[in-house]
């Protein structure tokens, strides 16, 4: 583009803009682009580039995907794996990628005319590859995080379904009516044997509990069915 604009003696000015929905704008690829040039004539095209650098890489795909740099420091975030954690597994830095730090991977050109700027954006194919990679890697972080916690849930569960079967045949819960009594019981004589939820989520079901996670109410709701199934199946 920029041996094109020394042909035709257009000036090539290197510039940055932030708001490119503040007028009208058309998108044009590599040879439209190139032909538009030629066709106008225009006084000077305005582009910017960025350089490789494969930390700031990695962060700015991560942050398209909508994560933050305090994620990093985040032990509750499974969103997200680390920037250290995604540069370990690209293992660049022996690899032909890393040779790249400093060069230009995307450049932006534009010049304005008739009313409407006329955009083009390049980019380089081994940048490209490298996003989907960078895509993939949090993909897989998520469903490995995905799996962890339904392994733990289903662990949690098992867990509970012991006690359950110990509060189901308990005189003092048998002998209390309605949920809100229940909660307030179980609460008072097993919450120091209730582990907490592995999502820590709290619950809203038990609001005069204070510091009443999930586990509470699942447990409760086990033991009340437990009970109520062991009360029919004398009765039939």
């Amino acid at each position: 583009m920029l041996q094109l604009c020394e042909e035709l003696e257009i000036a090539g000015i290197e510039a940055y803009y932030g708001n490119q929905e503040a007028s009208p704008t058309l998108i044009l690829s590599r040879e439209p682009f190139l032909a538009a040039i030629r066709a106008e004539k225009p006084r000077a095209i305005y582009w910017f580039e960025f350089k490789f650098d494969l930390v700031r890489f990695i962060e700015s795909e991560m942050g398209s995907e909508g994560w933050e740099e305090e994620f990093d420091e985040d032990e509750t975030n499974t969103r997200f794996p680390t920037v250290e954690a995604i540069r370990e597994r690209l293992q660049l830095e022996e690899s032909a990628v890393a040779a790249q730090t400093g060069k230009a991977y995307y450049l932006c050109a534009m010049f304005p005319g008739a009313g409407a700027n006329r955009v083009a954006k390049f980019q380089t194919l081994w940048s490209s590859n490298l996003e989907d990679a960078i895509g993939d890697l949090i993909d897989e972080h998520r469903e490995e995080r995905s799996n962890i916690r339904q392994r733990a849930l289903l662990g949690n569960t098992n867990g509970l379904e012991k006690l359950a079967i110990e509060i189901a045949a308990h005189p003092e819960f048998l002998a209390t009516r309605g949920l809100p009594k229940r909660y307030a019981l179980v609460a008072k004589l097993f919450k120091g044997r209730i582990p907490p939820h592995p999502t820590r989520r709290m619950s809203r079901a038990v609001e005069h509990v204070p510091d009443a996670d999930v586990n509470l109410e699942l447990v409760v709701k086990m033991a009340q069915d437990i009970a109520r199934e062991q009360v029919q199946s004398t009765q039939s």
